[in-house]
């Protein structure tokens, strides 16, 4: 219970000193950017998609993440890509760098380059004619069991 004008006014310095001291701390941002050559390729990280590339997209977690990426005139490229911390993101130093009034950003940066589709039809019936072959050694394989 404040008793008297001096405390009162000691608990409102407090408070005040309080919030400046929180609108000083910094943050961490941390941001993925997936290139692709071509671009506007449609970009899925771990299942779940997060634009056409070039795209930028926030993260949370350090590790293996899985990348699709699927263009109507290329090969769908589909692989893994490492997100790597940073000083900043060590534990216990995050929390340090947390606290300090600077902005620290971690951006990825992850550059793919997709295979153009082979439209030659001769191709096309050249591997469907292989993989009509592939079927059939592996189907009179298990028939023979």
């Amino acid at each position: 219970m404040i008793k008297n004008k001096k405390e009162s006014v000691f608990v409102i310095k407090c408070v005040v000193f309080f919030l400046c001291v929180q609108t000083l701390v910094g943050c961490v941002e941390r941001t993925i950017t997936i290139n692709s050559s071509p671009t506007g390729a449609l970009a899925k990280i771990n299942g779940q998609e997060v634009g056409k590339t070039p795209c930028t997209f926030e993260f949370d977690y350090f590790g293996e993440y899985d990348v699709v990426l699927k263009h109507p005139t290329h090969k769908t490229l589909i692989t893994s890509e490492w997100a790597t911390e940073r000083l900043w993101d060590l534990p216990v130093l995050d929390l340090l760098f947390e606290l300090t009034p600077v902005t620290f950003k971690t951006n990825l940066e992850w550059n793919f380059i997709l295979e153009k589709n082979d439209t030659n039809k001769e191709n096309l019936i050249r591997r469907a004619n292989k993989m009509r072959e592939e079927t059939a050694k592996k189907e009179t394989g298990k028939a023979g069991k």
